[in-house]
């Protein structure tokens, strides 16, 4: 299983009424810093011969107006035991048609993927490239991949990230084949021709308007134009499966992991031990989990059918690593051992965009467990290190999958964490110097999705860097803070626990000092910035507003001023609830003491488009309020 700006003006809306022609004659003219390129030409042919036999053919034709749009000439093609390209023909030319460059055997790179994390994969890349150096110029290149499946039934992606004058799919059935297809933001119709034995059809479109791209756009919206296709039946290696719904998908799947789940003596008798003391289903699974954590690690071993086939549980536990789905089988056959049924589940990770429910296809890219308890259903992350039992991250919660049982599969949503799991809380305390520094000691407990990102940072970066990072990171709305000393807690151990940071140090420049004036701008860990607002003015705004996930966000400070100043200025208290989140700040000054609350909760991981001129305005009063500066004058006499 194998694991993305608006840049054009109006003048794309023109381009849009024009005939291929003479949008080509007209945009040759226009500024470099208008248009990056525009795709001319992008076919796509799929012509199938058998289940096991296909030809896919695909010609582009590129104008590139500039820096930005040369991208498009480093093209990658993948290959696996599948599916081999060959045949490829390129060439750079001129806006007149002449050429400048061909494309040579020699200019053809052959690779092979290659990750820390990966120890044998079967994919790899046939790479070229071709750029020139001079504005505009032209990119004209085919190349033809033959497939042993079609199980990998290219789909029809019309829109691009700028202009397409002509997007053409071709669909050649040498016998008939059953098929599916899902239409996303498409309505056209194919037209078919049917020659002897040969039915051809033909999907096509003209003048596509490029990808709309949004500050904060969901994942799930990349793709706004799309034809999708799956074969009814097909062959994996030796293996016959079907697309005709989720429970026929599943049970292909579950035959691939048939016998695969016998353990080793050795390994039962570990199990045996590991749990005899347990008193609950519940504290069986956390200890098995937490074996498989320390006994286990991941690499990818994804080599022809091994791509979607575990590997036993005996040969996970006999060399201590494997990949999603022979993790997830591994942890499966120890927890049946243990007398608990779980069942893996295939998930589309949320950074790879949609699932559709209603449309069976191989869209997955990682295997998770579910454990199905009397009072609970437990998610479990078979290759995370650092999670408690039944803790999913923001990658996978939320999200389709498609769990995989003895008499099929079955579509369902994993959970979502609430504002309440995923909470950020601080205290800092300080005093500021006459010079503006800081002088401070300040406490971090985070949970959740935070405590999820700040232990696995923090494991992965030792000594200095492990420091580098708490600066860097600490610093991203003060000046950079100095530290003197840190200790953390449960980082590598007790993952169900805060993640606790302590800090000590200083801020050079925290206060800003002016003549007989300090300002100070109290919320340091914490504060939105113009960046975090939107660009999109909401009579404009087409997707929903994505957060990782939702969070609840506590910061208090007591900073000790100094001597002789008293309070001239201040934002005020605020208090802002909405129907996505809440906001508020509070403050008191004692005895030369400025304490300063701030609360904020976002309670929604996508806010829809109907609330984003609530979230917007929001949002610019938060960024308001949080940069708004606390006046102190120094006192006469």
């Amino acid at each position: 299983m194998k694991y993305f700006r608006e840049l054009i003006g109006s003048l794309l809306i023109l381009i849009s009424c024009l005939s291929p022609l003479q949008s080509i004659a007209q945009i040759t003219s226009a500024p470099s810093d208008e248009v990056d390129a525009i795709i001319e030409l992008d076919q796509t042919e799929f012509e199938i011969f058998s289940n096991t036999k296909a030809i896919e053919r695909i010609h582009r034709v590129i104008t590139v107006f500039n820096e930005n749009g040369r991208e498009y000439g480093d093209i990658k093609i993948s290959e696996s035991n599948f599916r081999k390209c060959k045949d490829i023909k390129g060439k750079i030319l001129d806006l007149n048609n002449n050429v400048i460059k061909k494309l040579q055997k020699d200019d053809i790179i052959e690779s092979n993927v290659n990750y820390d994390y990966e120890i044998a994969v079967d994919e790899r890349f046939k790479k070229f490239n071709l750029t020139w150096n001079s504005f505009p110029y032209k990119i004209d290149y085919q190349y033809e991949i033959k497939h042993n499946t079609i199980f990998f039934w290219p789909d029809w992606m019309p829109q691009q990230d700028d202009t397409v004058l002509k997007s053409t799919y071709i669909l050649k059935l040498h016998q008939p084949i059953s098929y599916s297809t899902h239409a996303v933001g498409i309505q056209v119709e194919p037209q078919k021709t049917t020659d002897k034995n040969t039915t051809v059809l033909v999907w096509k479109l003209d003048n596509i308007s490029k990808r709309i791209r949004e500050d904060y756009m969901p994942p799930e919206n990349r793709i706004q134009m799309a034809l999708f296709f799956t074969p009814t039946h097909f062959q994996l290696d030796k293996y016959m499966g079907s697309f005709e719904s989720w429970a026929k998908f599943g049970k292909w799947c579950a035959e691939l992991s048939k016998g695969q789940q016998n353990l080793p003596p050795d390994a039962i008798i570990q199990i045996q031990e590991l749990t005899a003391e347990s008193k609950s289903p519940l504290e069986k699974i956390q200890k098995i989990y937490s074996f498989l954590q320390s006994y286990t690690r991941y690499v990818a071993i994804e080599l022809g059918i091994g791509g979607w086939q575990p590997y036993s549980a005996d040969w996970v536990f006999n060399n201590k690593y494997g990949d999603c789905k022979d993790l997830t089988n591994f942890m499966i056959a120890m927890l049946n051992q243990a007398g608990i049924n779980a069942y893996p589940a295939l998930i589309r990770t949320r950074e790879r965009g949609v699932v559709y429910p209603e449309f069976p296809m191989d869209y997955f890219n990682h295997v998770i467990s579910v454990v199905p308890l009397e009072d609970d259903t437990l998610w479990l992350e078979c290759t995370a290190d650092h999670l408690p039992a039944g803790r999913l991250s923001d990658h996978t919660e939320g999200c389709y999958a498609l769990v995989i049982k003895e008499n099929g599969g079955e579509i369902v949503c994993t959970p979502d964490s609430k504002a309440e799991d995923n909470v950020w809380k601080s205290h800092l305390k300080g005093e500021i110097r006459l010079s503006g520094q800081l002088i401070l000691k300040g406490a971090i407990q985070t949970t959740g999705n935070f405590g999820i990102d700040w232990r696995d940072a923090l494991i992965w970066n030792k000594g200095e860097d492990q420091k580098d990072l708490l600066i860097h990171v600490l610093s991203r709305h003060v000046p950079r803070i100095g530290l003197s000393d840190y200790q953390l807690k449960n980082i590598n151990e007790n993952y169900d626990q805060p993640v606790q940071i302590i800090i000590e140090g200083s801020v050079p420049n925290y206060a800003s000092v002016g003549g007989s004036r300090l300002f100070v701008a109290p919320a340091a860990f914490n504060r939105f910035s113009a960046s975090y607002i939107p660009d999109e003015d909401p009579e404009n705004r087409h997707f929903a507003v994505f957060r990782r996930f939702p969070y609840t966000i506590m910061d208090s400070v007591e900073i000790q001023l100094p001597f002789g100043y008293s309070l001239e200025a201040s934002p005020g208290q605020q208090s802002i609830v909405a129907s996505f989140g809440e906001y508020k700040t509070d403050y008191r000054i004692e005895n030369r003491m400025l304490k300063y609350y701030r609360f904020l909760k976002i309670a929604k991981r996508l806010i829809p488009v109907d609330q984003y001129a609530e979230y917007k305005a929001f949002v610019q009063e938060v960024v308001k309020n949080d940069v708004a500066k606390f006046v102190f004058k120094k006192n006469k006499g």
